[in-house]
């Protein structure tokens, strides 16, 4: 969508410097900007964007936003705060957008249901997704920068690490429908206590427009307060089994790395064979994105046929068949208490294979983290023969892990010992949080 430098300078409260000119988008990195984007010189910890605004408009930028006025031919809009006037500027843009836009949060699960609910949308609609995990204050608003009214709806996730950020960003999205997909102990070192965190994922409900729809978990202890927060909007409840929820499974049959369902969505059912995704909590991830579908009118059968062409996202269960007889479990992209133990639960589910797990830890759980780890090592018991721990935070749930463990002090050690033991029938599963870097251990896998 092309705009006027001029007039988004003065809605920004911005001075222009040089020409005005049509832009589209945001952009703050020199090295990926595309040609007519607007650029902003943001400071971050590492690098100033001042520093890059002349190599920006070298590879084609329309205009950039500066805090300071720089030596370049390009036009300039002289701000006193980038990082707010990227907001701004998101906000300007939003106004004009005229489709529904659907945003998720929760601790668990936000970036699988926005992938989801994106695959089968766009298999009857033309809709945006905003990329990867740019869910705070930064990506959410460069993201929406990219919005245009091509679109029939658009996906955000967004995230927080304090009070205050859903509502931050929500306000800046003004959904048609907004999910909480759960509550859990994710950046506790932050919040202190599960209350607060619900507190901070219900922000986003009264920014929902009141004619639009709140998504909540039926099964999650906060589902009583969020329900009595979301009024007048409409609400759809979900549970895995819950028949007291609006949409719920009545079948569930796991073969052959898929799912044989069959969905009740209040007086409807809906039936649907060899849905390839892993994992029981991906089960409810797949609820929330066939509700959202069906509310928004899209037929029963492209929602199947697209159900049954999931993708699973990058790093999240990923089922790769190393051999004929080995399967890895890629669920390297992060680590909390609750992804910990559903993937464990996934693991578990590979009948007739040996099971190992291969942990790297859980960052951000402050006072309570050896609490934490010591009770994964406790739930793995159950799970699967043999523990392997890298680094310090996993050794910690060693103490309670009552199988075989092992203890390795690099990526390189962990993926010469996989590839020691292939074909003897083995499932792996490697999960660790982002610090740890465990898909580099993928990768050596995979080489070899």
């Amino acid at each position: 969508m092309l705009e006027r430098v001029s007039v988004l300078s003065d809605s920004i409260q911005g001075k222009l410097i040089g020409d005005d000119c049509n832009f589209f988008g945001l952009s703050i990195d020199s090295k990926t900007v595309k040609k007519g984007n607007l650029f902003v010189a943001f400071k971050g910890q590492k690098n100033d964007g001042h520093d890059f605004v002349e190599e920006a408009r070298s590879m084609g930028a329309a205009a950039a936003i500066v805090s300071k006025k720089i030596s370049s031919n390009i036009s300039q809009v002289l701000v006193d705060n980038p990082l707010k006037a990227i907001y701004k500027i998101a906000e300007f843009h939003r106004n004009k957008i005229l489709h529904p836009i659907i945003a998720i949060t929760g601790s668990n699960g936000k970036t699988t249901v926005k992938n989801y609910l994106n695959q089968i949308l766009s298999s009857s609609y033309s809709t945006y997704m905003s990329p990867g995990n740019l869910n705070n204050e930064l990506g959410t608003p460069l993201s929406m920068s990219h919005l245009n009214n091509s679109y029939q709806y658009s996906i955000f996730e967004i995230g927080a690490k304090k009070l205050g950020d859903i509502d931050y960003l929500a306000k800046l999205i003004k959904p048609k429908v907004g999910v909480i997909t759960n509550i859990n102990a994710t950046h506790i070192k932050t919040f202190i206590s599960e209350d607060n965190i619900a507190k901070t994922k219900g922000e986003i409900i009264p920014n929902v427009m009141t004619d639009g729809l709140i998504v909540l978990n039926k099964d999650n202890r906060y589902f009583d307060k969020f329900r009595k927060l979301s009024s007048p909007r409409k609400i759809l409840s979900f549970s895995l089994d819950n028949r007291d929820a609006d949409i719920y499974y009545e079948k569930i049959n796991y073969e052959n790395q898929s799912y044989d369902l069959k969905i009740k969505i209040k007086s409807d059912s809906l039936s649907i064979d060899r849905v390839p995704i892993q994992g029981e909590h991906n089960l409810l991830n797949l609820l929330i994105s066939v509700g959202i579908a069906k509310y928004l009118g899209q037929p029963d059968m492209e929602i199947c046929k697209a159900t049954q062409k999931l993708k699973s996202v990058n790093q999240r269960l990923n089922f790769i068949n190393i051999t004929n007889s080995d399967l890895l479990i890629d669920d390297t992209y992060n680590a909390n208490p609750a992804s910990t133990c559903y993937a464990l639960d996934t693991l578990d589910s590979q009948k007739n294979l040996n099971k190992v797990f291969i942990f790297g830890g859980m960052e951000e759980l402050g006072e309570q983290s050896r609490v934490f780890h010591e009770k994964i090592g406790e739930y793995a018991s159950e799970k699967c023969n043999l523990m392997i721990a890298y680094g310090d935070l996993a050794r910690q749930s060693l103490s309670k892990f009552r199988g075989k463990k092992l203890i390795f002090e690099s990526h390189q050690e962990i993926s010469t010992y996989i590839n020691s033991h292939l074909n003897k029938n083995t499932a792996f599963l490697l999960k660790g949080s982002r610090a740890r870097c465990m898909e580099k251990i993928i990768k050596a896998v995979k080489k070899c």
